[in-house]
């Protein structure tokens, strides 16, 4: 049997196996888990349910040698026991039990009985490979609310040294424990503590100062192992902890490994202010130094922990944070700002990895307005700038929204974090030609049965269908054409030719850099937006977030207005009003929040929500399909038709091929292509586009021209055509122009027809998730904000009329010709009498 300390206390080894037979402490019966200089201490079981550290009064250290006598160790080991019975914090070993023990050789053994902390001592902890940096931090802290707390009640350590404290281990990760308390001295004046007459019994006037030398600053050194007063101990209190703080936490920033782990949570400038902490912690116990000896590196004058405590949180990068969202403070640390159209934006070291990706920076190559830049020449700005400026805006909207204290609530920081980056990323899946593509995508989906689509076995991808092959290329995709195969070899081909090492995938780092939960809120939220039914899988703060990404007013329209209408140079986004959008954004109702992603403002945002819908309405008209524009489109979207059309374009090898070419190679990669099938009949119009060439096509039809309601019935059946109906009708018009002109040359390709596609013409207030409107913040019944404004339907009917256009383009040679006004009259004459009522 193991030796019975008591009736509840069996004694262990150090593995927490029973002792084999022995009867006396003297004996050693087992190997200890520590010894000091008053004591050893042993594991043991409590009743066999509970393990415990059980500390012997054992004079191990009794020597003429050190100084101390067997009295000294009696009243250090009283005084532990006292202490420990006056303190209750979780990161300060428990005091259970208090007893003696007479061996079977008559021999009295006093023991104290406290927590078993299982973990190691605490710095050897930290450089473990498996403790995290948020565990180094987090365990830090631990000691410092500790000691603070032993401070508030009067008690000074004296002894603070890596050796006391141990590590424990938690479900929330490590946790640091203050040990061997027997140093400590209660220094608090009298009559200001409750336990002052048990404390009289154990610190008497005059104790020894026992420390360590290595902790102790040198004005404190005359005192080490000495008898002292009282008031010697006061006026110890509590520099000489500070400056054992300061010392341990100096021994921090000089191991490496400890100091690379904590530079993850407070940076690399938070370690140079942790190094100004430390210095002066050190400093502490000296007195402020004379004007003329003026120490500039002591900037701050230490007088308790709560004050360290104080300033070592702010050196942590959420400090300012809202929800420990670095990326949400206004002030947060930042690797570096970036200048968009809306004001500078700041990039957090972990955003940065994200935008130093290959696949983020190819964006730079991606003009955000395709041809545009053929009317407007400042045009020339790309989905790299915009997914910047996108960015910094969402900043802005959570920020406000977080002023609602329901969206707190409801919200998670991943949630959060999510947004942040669904924001970043949300131009990722663009690649060059997109928007045009994207209109055979419509035209494919509409009709996947008709040919050419059928005899296709590829999807044509939207940027919103390539976002997750972007992103995370291994995971499962629904669209034909193995697209997350095409762009991870086309990566790896890329990197392997610039003789790069393989870099991880952007779902990896976002999951190393932010958490797998992050992740999943990430593709919860898009699906809400993207896939039909999947809003049901989202939280309504989710659904909340996902509106602000994908709403009328959301901050993507926000940032392309701004940004489109002052690089273009037209006055027409510059009337967005951001800052009262903000002001008015609320967490809608829950019972509100139903069918998919829903945003609330309140009364006064009207104005601001109008500004937004009304310079979407007006950019729509004048700039994004203004007719130059259409034109030069129109001309490009010839050969991508007749080639998709003939079988000899595949979208998996257009992908492939150009996922990190400029636009113009990748207009002259379509302009070969389309040589190679090109008829001798058969024009290609994209020449008139390359090596500086700007030969647009002119506009010889348009249903602008047309009386209001022969406009809009004309381009209702237009726009109905199928993808064939679309190019037989470009041929018929092409022997309408060839009779009238006298040109007898005319080929397949000069004339063109320009229709809006279904999917990209709908007007503004209709597009995205729904705006509840409320009349104020306590309201809890929105309305749709078209209830609150009427002239939204009249905006849609104006974009019909005047934005959804329907256009025949010409060849330049065909305008310059003495019958163009002849053929313009043809056109315009069949075109009536062909689809009139």
């Amino acid at each position: 049997m193991g030796e019975k300390i008591s009736d509840i206390y069996t004694i262990l080894d150090q593995y927490g196996a029973v002792v084999a037979d022995s009867d006396t402490i003297s004996k050693d019966p087992a190997s200890p888990l520590g010894r000091g200089g008053s004591g050893t201490v042993y594991l043991a079981s409590y009743r066999n349910m509970q393990l415990r550290a059980l500390k012997f009064l054992t004079l191990n250290y009794l020597s003429g040698d050190t100084g101390q006598h067997a009295s000294d160790f009696h009243a250090v080991f009283d005084r532990e026991r006292v202490v420990l019975s006056t303190l209750a914090h979780g990161n300060i070993a428990r005091l259970y039990d208090t007893d003696s023990y007479r061996d079977a050789n008559g021999v009295e053994w006093k023991y104290i009985a406290t927590d078993f902390i299982d973990g190691d001592e605490l710095l050897p902890a930290l450089k473990r490979e498996d403790a995290t940096p948020d565990e180094v931090y987090n365990a830090i802290s631990d000691v410092l609310r500790a000691v603070s707390y032993m401070h508030g009640k009067g008690v000074l350590h004296a002894d603070l040294k890596w050796e006391n404290i141990k590590c424990r281990h938690s479900p929330t990760g490590i946790e640091a424990v203050l040990l061997d308390l027997g140093t400590a001295h209660y220094v608090a004046e009298e009559d200001s503590e409750p336990h002052q007459l048990t404390f009289d019994k154990v610190s008497p006037s005059r104790v020894r100062f026992i420390t360590t030398k290595r902790i102790t600053h040198d004005l404190h050194q005359q005192y080490r192992r000495k008898i002292v007063d009282k008031e010697t101990l006061r006026q110890l209190f509590p520099y000489h902890d500070l400056h054992a703080l300061g010392v341990l936490l100096n021994e921090i920033q000089e191991d490496v490994d400890v100091a690379k782990k904590l530079q993850a949570v407070i940076g690399k400038d938070g370690l140079s202010a942790l190094g100004i902490m430390s210095y002066n912690l050190r400093k502490s116990p000296e007195p402020e130094p004379k004007p003329h000896a003026r120490d500039h590196k002591r900037v701050i004058q230490y007088s308790s922990v709560e004050q360290v405590y104080r300033d070592w949180r702010k050196l942590r990068r959420t400090y300012l944070a809202p929800v420990n969202v670095p990326e949400l403070s206004l002030a947060a640390e930042f690797k570096y700002s970036v200048p968009t159209a809306a004001g500078r934006g700041v990039v957090t070291p972990r955003l940065s990895q994200l935008i130093n990706h290959k696949l983020f920076q190819r964006l730079r190559r991606v003009p955000q307005l395709e041809m545009t830049l053929m009317k407007f020449p400042g045009a020339t700005h790309t989905r790299f700038s915009h997914s910047l400026a996108m960015l910094r805006n969402t900043r802005y909207y959570l920020a406000h929204l977080l002023n609602d204290p329901k969206f707190r609530l409801l919200c998670e920081p991943a949630d959060l974090e999510a947004t942040i980056l669904l924001a970043l990323l949300h131009d990722v899946g663009h690649y060059q030609l997109s928007h045009m593509f994207e209109d055979y995508a419509s035209a494919q989906r509409r009709a996947k049965h008709d040919d050419p689509w059928r005899a296709i076995n590829f999807d044509i991808p939207s940027d919103d269908d390539l976002f997750w092959c972007i992103v995370d290329p291994q995971r499962h995709s629904s669209l034909r054409g193995g697209y997350g195969g095409v762009v991870e070899q086309a990566w790896r081909a890329s990197e392997a030719r610039l003789g790069l090492t393989s870099a991880p995938a952007i779902a990896e780092i976002i999951k190393n850099d932010f958490s797998e939960a992050t992740y999943e809120a990430m593709l919860r939220i898009h699906h809400a937006i993207y896939a039909p039914g999947a809003y049901t899988q989202a939280t309504p703060a989710q659904l909340v977030l996902g509106s602000v990404l994908s709403s009328d007013v959301d901050a993507d329209k926000v940032s392309y207005l701004i940004e489109d209408s002052l690089r273009s140079g037209v006055p027409y986004g510059s009337g967005v009003d951001f800052d009262g959008l903000l002001g008015a954004l609320r967490m809608p109702d829950v019972h509100d929040i139903q069918g998919g992603p829903t945003l609330g403002i309140t009364q006064k945002g009207l104005a601001a929500a109008q500004s937004i819908v009304v310079s979407r309405n007006l950019m729509v008209g004048q700039v994004y399909w203004q007719h130059t524009n259409r034109a030069a489109t129109a001309m490009i979207k010839y050969a991508i038709a007749r080639m998709l059309q003939r079988g000899v374009l595949s979208m998996p090898d257009f992908l492939g091929a150009t996922l990190f070419l400029e636009y113009d190679a990748t207009l002259n990669y379509l302009f070969e292509k389309f040589e190679e099938v090109r008829a001798e009949s058969e024009v290609n119009p994209i020449a008139n586009l390359l090596d500086g060439e700007r030969r647009i096509y002119d506009t010889a039809f348009s249903t602008a021209r047309l009386d209001r309601d022969a406009s809009e019935h004309v381009g209702t059946v237009l726009t109905g055509k199928s993808f064939a109906g679309v190019i037989n009708l470009e041929s018929d018009l092409r022997d309408i122009v060839k009779a009238v002109s006298g040109i007898g040359d005319i080929a397949n390709g000069e004339v063109l027809v320009d229709v809006p596609i279904k999917e990209r013409e709908r007007g503004s207030g209709d597009r995205g998730g729904q705006v509840l409107v409320y009349d104020g913040r306590g309201d809890t019944k929105g309305s749709p904000l078209r209830t609150y404004t009427p002239f939204l339907q009249a905006l849609k009917d104006q974009h019909i009329r005047e934005n959804r256009i329907c256009r025949v383009f010409v060849s330049p040679r065909i305008s310059a010709s003495d019958t163009f006004e002849a053929v313009v009259e043809a056109l315009s004459q069949h075109i009536r009498q062909e689809y009139s009522d």
